[in-house]
């Protein structure tokens, strides 16, 4: 878990939501003391020249048994 390996001290940076706050806090064991060694910031500016990301933790897939695989394939074009 990703998480727990960062909250740890053994991962040095991770794409989280703003719900992680609280994980880390909890899994470290630090409480709110997690905060002093925990930092936040933006993505980088891309093509579009926005700062621009989909939420890492849940990954894209459309399955082979989709009865809308061109449907799903243009949602996932437009969310990238």
């Amino acid at each position: 878990d990703v998480r727990g390996l960062f909250a740890g001290g053994q991962v040095g940076m991770v794409f989280d939501g703003d719900m992680g706050r609280g994980a880390f806090r909890t899994i470290s064991g630090k409480g709110t003391d997690f905060d002093q060694i925990m930092g936040v910031t933006i993505v980088p500016i891309g093509k579009t020249g926005a700062s621009e990301t989909v939420f890492t933790e849940h990954e894209l897939a459309i399955t082979q048994s989709s009865k809308h695989q061109k449907e799903a394939a243009a949602l996932v074009e437009f969310l990238l």
